[in-house]
């Protein structure tokens, strides 16, 4: 095959692949822009000199998605955005630079906020779970109290409770919110969260997002084996809301 005809081969290949990559698809719940929404995209195998087409990256975006809505985050994946938080105050305005530093510096690390009620810290942790979904990095919502009370009700399972450990412990992105929220805090409770944050912590290329009302000084007081990991794993990442209650903005009237 002469050098033209190669050349030609090689354009018509091209031609059908941006054809196949410009057509919309009907898929729902994200808008990609790499398969327009068809959930895969054509390419030509450097090999062969053949056209292939594979899954687009978005699938582990929309399971993400899709999972996080079923896990009550649906009301929040528009409303709790970066842009949509108002940063007034100095500690807002930390709150929010700290969150939008860690997009870019998140790869083996933690992000840990605590401290009070209705204070933004669930908008700013779902903040970073959206922006980091649509990246195509694939993620996972645990409302810690109603995880705790699932595990305990399986814990003699022992294959199913298994199955639902390693969920959480192998999730590349994790947001484990409202930590150790619980009238009062069994041995199990502790034992299942150190069992999964332990996991996380000894594989440093897992990302870990964390909420909860108490600030890490306090966790270690609660657990120093599971506070002293966070800590270690967010440093410049832990955030502390402080306990006013003029901060508890449902209250309050402000937007956090």
């Amino acid at each position: 095959m002469t050098n033209m005809e190669t050349s030609e081969q090689s354009y018509k290949l091209q031609q059908q692949c941006d054809w196949f990559n410009a057509k919309q698809g009907t898929l729902t719940g994200y808008d990609c822009p790499i398969c327009k929404n068809k959930g895969h995209v054509m390419f030509i195998d450097e090999e062969d000199g053949t056209t292939r087409v594979t899954n687009c990256k978005c699938g582990a975006v929309r399971k993400s998605l899709q999972m996080i809505k079923a896990s009550g985050l649906s009301s929040l994946l528009d409303s709790c955005t970066f842009a949509t938080y108002k940063a007034r105050d100095d500690w807002q305005k930390k709150a929010k630079e700290s969150a939008m530093a860690f997009l870019n510096d998140h790869e083996g690390k933690w992000f840990y906020i605590g401290g009070q009620v209705g204070s933004g810290k669930t908008h700013i942790c779902t903040a970073i779970v959206v922006d980091l979904l649509k990246k195509g990095i694939p993620a996972k919502y645990m409302k810690w109290r109603d995880e705790m009370s699932t595990l305990m009700a399986i814990r003699f399972d022992e294959q199913e409770y298994n199955r639902q450990m390693n969920r959480w412990k192998r999730t590349k992105v994790l947001y484990m919110d409202d930590l150790f929220k619980a009238d009062k805090l069994n041995a199990f409770e502790k034992n299942a969260t150190f069992e999964i944050l332990n996991a996380r912590y000894v594989d440093k290329s897992l990302i870990t997002i964390i909420s909860s009302e108490y600030t890490v000084g306090e966790l270690m007081k609660i657990d120093e084996a599971i506070g002293s990991r966070i800590y270690e794993r967010t440093r410049v990442y832990a955030l502390d809301t402080g306990h006013d209650k003029q901060r508890n903005y449902r209250i309050y009237g402000g937007e956090a």
